[in-house]
C-alpha cells in the first residue's frame, strides 16, 4: 500500500503486511524486487527508513490487527494517519497502557476503520499507530474526544521528543483492494 504524506510531497510511505517472515523473505527475493531494492537508496537520496512492526493486541481485534483483516474492499477508509513515537527508556509499558486505554475507546467511535498499535521489532521502544477513518470529519471528531485529550496530557512525559503524525492519501497503484489502509 503506497500513501503520500499530506505534510509534504517528499515523503512516500509504503505499508506492507505479510503472512509470516517466510512470505516477507520470499517477496524481497523475488526477481521484480531486486532492481527496486538496489535503486531505492539512490532514488531516495539516502537509506530507506524501515520499521518491522509487531502488533500490540488492544481493544477490538477487528480494528487493531492488520494480518488476517477482511478484504480491504470492505474497509471504506479514505483517510489514513500514521503516528510514530519513541518511549523513554523504562517507560514503554506506561506509554502502551496510555495507548491501550485510548485504543479501547477509539474502537467504539463510528467511522474508525482501523486503530492499530504496533512496536518496531528492531527497536521496541518505537511505537507506530496505524489509523484509518471514513473521512476528515470522523478524524476531526476523534481529535475532540475526551480519551484523546487524556492522551495529550499523559503520553508526552513518557516519550523522547514528540509524536510524528503523517496524514496519508492513498495512491492508486496496483490492486485497489490491497492498496489502501
Amino acid at each position: 500500500m503506497f500513501h503520500k504524506s499530506e505534510v509534504g510531497d517528499e515523503l512516500l510511505v509504503a505499508v506492507e503486511t505479510y503472512r509470516d517472515a517466510e512470505a516477507l523473505k520470499s517477496h524481497m527475493a523475488s526477481p521484480h524486487m531486486q532492481p527496486i531494492v538496489q535503486a531505492l537508496p539512490e532514488l531516495l537520496g539516502g537509506p530507506l527508513e524501515t520499521y518491522r512492526l509487531t502488533p500490540r493486541p488492544m481493544g477490538d481485534a477487528e480494528l487493531g490487527v492488520i494480518a488476517g483483516d477482511p478484504p480491504a474492499s470492505q474497509r471504506p477508509s479514505t483517510l489514513a494517519v500514521v503516528a510514530i513515537m519513541t518511549a523513554k527508556e523504562g517507560a514503554l509499558d506506561d506509554a502502551l497502557a496510555v495507548l491501550e486505554a485510548n485504543t479501547i475507546e477509539t474502537h467504539k467511535e463510528p467511522g474508525v476503520n482501523r486503530f492499530a498499535v504496533h512496536t518496531d521489532a528492531a527497536f521496541p521502544r518505537r511505537i507506530v499507530v496505524v489509523e484509518s477513518y471514513d473521512d476528515p470529519e470522523v478524524l476531526a471528531a476523534h481529535y475532540r474526544t475526551p480519551h484523546l485529550g487524556r492522551v495529550r496530557v499523559e503520553l508526552p512525559p513518557l516519550l523522547e521528543g514528540g509524536i510524528r503524525n503523517l496524514r496519508l492519501t492513498p495512491l492508486r497503484i496496483g490492486d485497489s483492494a490491497k492498496g489502501r489502509l
